[in-house]
C-alpha cells in the first residue's frame, strides 16, 4: 500500500480519504485509508468523470461521500476486483469477511481474504475461475492483478502442453523464387523491370491463427500490468513460445475469427481469460480515457453462486437456483407478467423451501428492509404460485459482526421467515439453517 506506487487495498465498506502530510498510504483500524490530497484529487477525478459517463459499476464501486471532522470520502461498495487507472494507480478492493479483516487490514488477514475471496470466485457460474489453480500462489505478497494474471497464465501452460493450433494462412509476397499462385496485376505493378522477382499468393502452415494473436496481445497486455519479477518472469517465458506470432491488429474482428470445435476445444477457457484481458469482460462497464484496466465483481452476484454451490455440496435436497416459482401479475387477456424467480429453491419429497441472498451487512436492530420482506411474502404465498407447499422462506445474509445467530419469524401459521448468518469461512453451513428448525418462533 505505498503511494510511492499508487497502490492500495480496500476492505469493502472502508473508504479513502484526504490527510496533509502523508508520504505513504496508512490504513487505520477500520480499514479506512489516508493518501495524499493530491492523489485522493486523481482518484475521486476518474470517478466523478465514469460516473457521468455509465450508470453501473462505478456508482457502485467507490461511492463520493462526506464525512464530518473528515471531509469527501470514497466508498468502496458492492463491487470487489481490481482497478487501475491510467495516472498509475491501482486500487484493489476485498469483500468484507465477517472474523477476518473488522480489525485492521494487517497482512495475514488480507492473505486470508484473498482466500476466501478467490475460492468465492471458483464457484461463481459462467466464469472462468472454476478450474483455476491458485494453491501455489504466494497470496501474502503477490497483488491481485497479478493472481489473475498468473490463472491466465497457468491455462496458457496447459495449452502449450497440449500444442498451438496451426493453419493454412493465405500470404501475398515478392519473392526471388515462385510458389503458390502468380498475382499478375500486382507482379505487373512491382516486377515490370525485376524479372528476377515473382509478386505470388501462396498458403503458409503456421501458428498465426486469430486464437494464437489473441494470445499474444494478452501477452504483450498483462507484461506492462504484471507488479512482481515472478509474474514477469513467466510472462517472458511465454512471449519467447509466441515468439514468431504476431499481435492481434483488430482484436474484435479477431474473437469473431475464433470458432470453437473439436479440434480448438483447448482454447476456449483461454480466450475467455484474453477477452477479460483485453475487453474488461467480466462484470463491469467502463468507459472513458481514464481508465488502463479494471476486473471487478459484484459481490451480490458472487455470494448468491457461493450460497448455492455450499448448500448444493452438503444438502440432501435437490436444490435450483433462479427457478421459476410463478408470477405476480396477470392482465385482463390471462397474460402473466413479472416472473418470480427467488435465488435458490429447496425440494425435498412434498416439501419446499425458498431462499433469497443478500449481501447487505444488518444492523445491530437486525432491521430488515420492507422491500425484501414483501419480495419474500410474495414468494411463499402468492396465488399465483406455482408451488403450494412453500413451508418456509429463508432470507441468507453474511455473518457479521452484529448478526451472528439465526432467527425465525412467524409470516401466518403456515409460513415461517429464516433470517440467517451465513458464515464464509464455514463448510457446511446447511447443517445451521436444518437445526434452526429447533429455534423458538419468535412473533413478527
Amino acid at each position: 500500500m505505498k503511494t510511492k506506487n499508487k497502490s492500495f487495498t480496500l476492505i469493502e465498506h472502508s473508504y479513502i480519504y484526504a490527510e496533509k502530510d502523508v508520504d505513504r498510504a496508512k490504513q487505520d483500524e477500520s480499514n479506512n485509508i489516508a493518501v495524499a490530497p493530491k492523489v485522493f484529487a486523481e482518484i475521486e477525478n476518474f470517478v466523478l468523470k465514469n460516473s457521468s459517463e455509465t450508470e453501473d459499476v462505478v456508482a457502485s464501486f467507490l461511492v463520493p461521500s462526506y464525512k464530518p471532522g473528515i471531509g469527501k470520502t470514497l466508498k468502496a461498495k458492492n463491487y470487489v476486483g481490481v482497478i487501475q487507472t491510467k495516472k498509475g494507480i491501482t486500487i484493489e478492493i476485498l469483500p468484507k469477511i465477517h472474523g477476518v479483516n473488522a480489525n485492521g487490514g494487517n497482512e495475514e488477514a488480507i492473505t486470508q481474504t484473498k482466500k476466501i475471496f478467490l475460492k468465492m470466485l471458483k464457484t461463481l457460474k459462467n466464469s472462468n475461475f472454476k478450474v483455476s489453480n491458485f494453491a501455489n500462489l504466494d497470496l501474502t505478497s503477490m497483488p491481485l492483478l497479478d493472481i489473475f494474471i498468473n490463472m491466465f497464465l497457468d491455462e496458457l501452460n496447459i495449452l502449450v502442453k497440449q500444442g498451438l493450433r496451426k493453419s493454412y494462412i493465405t500470404k501475398s509476397e515478392d519473392l526471388y523464387t515462385f510458389k503458390g499462385k502468380l498475382d499478375f496485376n500486382q507482379n505487373i505493378r512491382y516486377n515490370l523491370v525485376h524479372k528476377e522477382r515473382f509478386f505470388v499468393n501462396h498458403d503458409e502452415f503456421n501458428v498465426n491463427r486469430p486464437e494464437n494473436k489473441l494470445i499474444k496481445s494478452t501477452l504483450l497486455l498483462v507484461q506492462r500490468k504484471a507488479k512482481i519479477n515472478s509474474t514477469q518472469q513467466r510472462i517472458r517465458k511465454f512471449l519467447f513460445i509466441f515468439d514468431s506470432v504476431t499481435a492481434s491488429k483488430n482484436i474484435d474482428l479477431d474473437f469473431i475469427k475464433c470458432k470453437s470445435n473439436r479440434l480448438t476445444l483447448h482454447y476456449d477457457k483461454l480466450l475467455v481469460w484474453c477477452q477479460i484481458f483485453l475487453k474488461y469482460k467480466t462484470f463491469n462497464n467502463y468507459k472513458g480515457n481514464d481508465l488502463a484496466f479494471a476486473l471487478l465483481f459484484p459481490m451480490e452476484k458472487i455470494f448468491e453462486d457461493y450460497v448455492a454451490h455450499q448448500l448444493r455440496k452438503n444438502s440432501d435436497s435437490n436444490i435450483k437456483t433462479q427457478d421459476r416459482i410463478g408470477y405476480l401479475l396477470q392482465d385482463e387477456n390471462g397474460n402473466k407478467k413479472y416472473e418470480m424467480k427467488p435465488d435458490i429453491v429447496f425440494t425435498n419429497k412434498n416439501i419446499t423451501i425458498i431462499a433469497d441472498t443478500k449481501w447487505k451487512i444488518l444492523d445491530e436492530d437486525h432491521k430488515l428492509s420492507q422491500v425484501d420482506l414483501y419480495q419474500m411474502f410474495a414468494y411463499g404465498k402468492h396465488p399465483n404460485n406455482y408451488k403450494k407447499n412453500i413451508q418456509k422462506i429463508i432470507l441468507i445474509y453474511p455473518k457479521s459482526e452484529n448478526f451472528s445467530k439465526a432467527i425465525l419469524y412467524k409470516f401466518c401459521d403456515d409460513l415461517e421467515l429464516l433470517i440467517f448468518p451465513f458464515d464464509l469461512q464455514e463448510k457446511d453451513n446447511w447443517t445451521q439453517i436444518t437445526n434452526c428448525s429447533r429455534l423458538t418462533i419468535i412473533p413478527k
